[in-house]
C-alpha cells in the first residue's frame, strides 16, 4: 500500500497547479478507505487483544505493553 501511496502523491504533486485527475482521486479514494480500515483493525487489536496480553503479562508479574492513544485521540 504504502508504494500506491506514494504513486498517488507524486500523481497529485507532479502537475504543479493542476487538478488531478478522476482516475487519481478514485485511487485516492480507495487508499483513504484502506487506511481507514486498517486504522479501525489496530484499534481493535489494541481494545482486546493487547489488553488481554497485557492482563495475562500482568498476572505473570510482568509489564509488558504500554500502548496509549496520542492526545487528542
Amino acid at each position: 500500500m504504502q508504494d500506491r501511496l506514494f504513486r498517488v502523491a507524486g500523481q497529485i504533486a507532479a502537475p504543479y497547479g493542476e487538478a488531478p485527475s478522476q482516475l487519481v482521486l478514485d485511487e485516492l479514494a480507495e487508499l483513504t478507505a484502506a487506511v481507514k480500515r486498517q486504522a479501525a483493525e489496530f484499534d481493535h487489536f489494541l481494545a482486546t487483544d493487547a489488553v488481554a496480553f497485557n492482563k495475562f503479562a500482568a498476572e505473570q508479574g510482568v509489564q509488558a505493553l504500554r500502548i496509549e492513544k496520542p492526545a487528542g485521540n
